[in-house]
């Protein structure tokens, strides 16, 4: 079984000594040793902007005594582990108190406090920090997050500029004269084309890349091409299955899906953590283990660098809770067999989003005591034989009907 690690952090933008007093470096490299991950992916930026490692193009947070990103990447080394680095994209507060212009405004007027993925975001910042990062650690991927709540219809001046290419016969100041559907369209239209120079950009350097679409996952409604997984990072108090079914209608056969699992669950919003219990894991697991996919585990590190490895016993006993259950179970040839399938590849879903029904067919399916999964046509009809029940959404794509 597939483990993988995800490192997060997240800096208030005004700290003013970021000491790490209690970054134990000894027990997280005993935790990583025991948990032994596939691939760990640490922040580079988390959505305060702050570089954790000594960058040329942006500042540290004052006090840090470490380039923390070499530290994971040692740690990464050390257990054999494949080595990936997370970057807050769309979101990053110290960039855009330097660049006020580069923000999306909502259509009413009010600032978003995200970046426009139609500013020079990608030219001036993004691809120069990526070229900074793959020149100075060789990682095989990259994590971006920041996208999903920050992606939406704007009136920025960089907006119009990109309406004027897509609705050229709107005229020369095209926002104004819009439709609520032909905002939406821009927004689809200019994000697809902001994924597409991410992928050409990162195919032949980092091709173990993903965007964090999570569960607002409507741009785009297709895979990018170069990007090879889809992630979907959930946050603590939203429960892993609805993420990764959020993710099934985009996935195809080929490609390799990483829902972030977390340990534990919180409120909305912060709070105390409360820790999974062990049958409530598996149940959310089951389905991503059912396609054969990868579990990712989430990880925050604290301000001060307390980094909670007591869950290296949860995640062990998940480890040997599976294999009992299936002993040949591994990433090359054994899946568990669901009894029910759910088409995923249906054109009206792809372009709505709309995932009401299909989390009530997951709920009832799970209520009555099946293991449901979301799989492509290609995969339900190689396991016709062993279902016992297919869930076909309305209005599916020519493929799948026939």
């Amino acid at each position: 079984m597939k483990i993988n690690i995800l490192i997060d952090n997240h800096l208030p933008v005004a700290i003013e000594n970021y000491a790490l007093a209690e970054l134990d470096v000894e027990a997280i490299r005993g935790f990583l040793r025991e948990i032994a991950p596939a691939r760990l992916t640490a922040f580079a930026y988390g959505h305060d902007g702050w570089a954790q490692y000594p960058s040329a193009l942006n500042a540290a947070p004052p006090g840090m005594p470490m380039d923390l990103l070499g530290l994971w990447k040692s740690l990464a080394a050390e257990t054999n582990a494949q080595f990936a680095i997370y970057v807050s994209t769309l979101r990053n507060d110290l960039l855009l108190q330097a660049e006020p212009y580069w923000q999306r405004f909502a259509l009413d007027g009010t600032g978003s406090y995200r970046v426009d993925h139609t500013s020079p975001y990608w030219e001036t910042w993004l691809k120069p920090v990526l070229e900074e990062l793959i020149s100075t650690y060789e990682p095989t991927g990259f994590f971006f997050d920041g996208d999903y709540w920050t992606v939406g219809e704007s009136l920025g001046g960089y907006r119009g500029e990109a309406a004027r290419e897509v609705f050229p016969e709107l005229g020369e100041d095209p926002l104004p004269a819009m439709t609520a559907e032909q905002h939406r369209r821009l927004t689809v239209v200019t994000y697809e084309q902001y994924l597409a120079k991410l992928a050409a950009f990162l195919a032949p350097r980092a091709p173990a890349s993903s965007v964090n679409l999570a569960f607002t996952f409507r741009h785009p409604a297709v895979r990018p091409a170069g990007l090879d997984l889809i992630t979907s990072d959930l946050p603590p108090f939203f429960a892993a299955l609805d993420c990764w079914l959020e993710t099934a209608v985009t996935s195809a056969k080929d490609a390799e899906r990483e829902v972030v699992v977390p340990l534990f669950v919180e409120p909305e919003g912060g709070g105390r953590k409360l820790v999974k219990p062990l049958p409530q894991l598996i149940h959310e697991v089951a389905p991503i283990l059912a396609m054969g996919e990868s579990l990712h585990f989430y990880f925050p590190l604290s301000v001060t660098g307390r980094f909670d490895v007591s869950y290296a016993p949860l995640i062990t006993r998940l480890r040997d809770e599976v294999r009992a259950v299936a002993p040949h179970y591994d990433d090359a040839d054994f899946l568990f067999a669901p009894d029910v399938f759910c088409l995923s590849d249906s054109e009206r879903i792809c372009e709505s989003q709309d995932l009401v029904a299909l989390r009530g067919s997951a709920m009832l399916a799970s209520l009555a005591g099946l293991n449901f999964c979301i799989a492509p046509t290609s995969r339900c009809l190689e396991s016709l034989p062993e279902m016992r029940l297919l869930i076909a959404p309305l209005e599916l794509s020519p493929s799948a009907a026939a």
